[in-house]
């Protein structure tokens, strides 16, 4: 076969605009758009379009929440993967955002466990599919707690992924308005019984906001 053959060569190729999910292992086509454009999907994206892909935010345009000093027994926001779903979570980015803060040190956290910390005292929050119309999430969402649930211990159970804070200036009367911005390079796998938390606040009064994005996909594609 000459070399102008061998470029002219065809294959098999699906065009389409959304993915197709095979089971795992089983063999599948290329895919491209439908003008015949190769599509390279960031995996994200392609989680998304399958409407696996899930958001919660803590207040919403001008409505601030209060914050608290960070209590592993009383996250500002927790998402549970109690024991029996089908599911794993991935956590794939989460801002939180402080403002009227007040307090001598003010903290921004990010962190998961391998317990289910239960419900406690606290009010149970819904999420949003990214795909509009999509299903809904199956974790369990948790935020403002006031009774406390079951606790992680560091080095046992509970891991620490990131952390930001600001200091009060007592001679100026002002502090930095916080922010943490989490978005890994290598996300957990939250297999049940797990928790993922989010924490902001101090020991005097602040507010904020905070939106957290995740994937869930089968269980069975991570554990074998």
């Amino acid at each position: 076969m000459s070399n102008a053959e061998i470029l002219k060569a065809t294959f098999d190729v699906r065009k389409a605009v959304a993915p197709e999910r095979v089971s795992e292992g089983s063999e599948g086509l290329p895919w491209f758009g439908r003008d015949g454009a190769g599509i390279k999907m960031d995996w994200r994206q392609a989680l998304a379009m399958e409407g696996r892909v899930f958001c919660f935010n803590l207040g919403n345009v001008t409505t601030s929440v209060a914050g608290k000093a960070a209590d592993v027994d009383q996250p500002q926001v927790a998402i549970r993967v109690p024991t029996g779903l089908d599911i794993a979570m991935i956590p794939l980015e989460a801002h939180i955002y402080c403002e009227d803060t007040v307090s001598t040190a003010t903290e921004l956290i990010v962190a998961c466990a391998s317990i289910d910390m239960g419900a406690g005292t606290s009010t149970a929050g819904v999420a949003q599919n990214m795909k509009a119309g999509a299903g809904g999430s199956k974790v369990k969402i948790q935020y403002t707690y006031s009774g406390n649930g079951t606790a992680a211990v560091w080095g046992t159970n509970y891991w620490e992924l990131q952390r930001s804070g600001a200091l009060y200036d007592v001679a100026e009367d002002s502090m930095l308005e916080p922010e943490l911005h989490y978005k890994p390079l290598v996300s957990p796998v939250l297999v049940p019984p797990s928790t993922f938390y989010l924490f902001y606040g101090g020991a005097g009064s602040s507010t904020g906001y905070l939106s957290v994005i995740w994937a869930e996909v089968p269980l069975s594609s991570v554990i074998q």
